[in-house]
């Protein structure tokens, strides 16, 4: 079984920070609000593993 970081690695870092920024848009709720550190990671072309 995969983990969280290793899932997200494989889709991509900028694939869940895109659906992150739509729910955030589509629902206004701070849950979906995507953290500092993945802006970051996607920017910098990095990944968890």
């Amino acid at each position: 079984p995969k983990g969280l970081l290793a899932w997200t690695d494989e889709i991509g870092l900028e694939n869940v920070l895109k659906q992150l920024e739509d729910l955030q848009a589509e629902y206004g709720e701070d849950r979906y609000r995507p953290s500092p550190l993945l802006k970051r990671m996607v920017k910098e072309n990095k990944t968890f593993y």
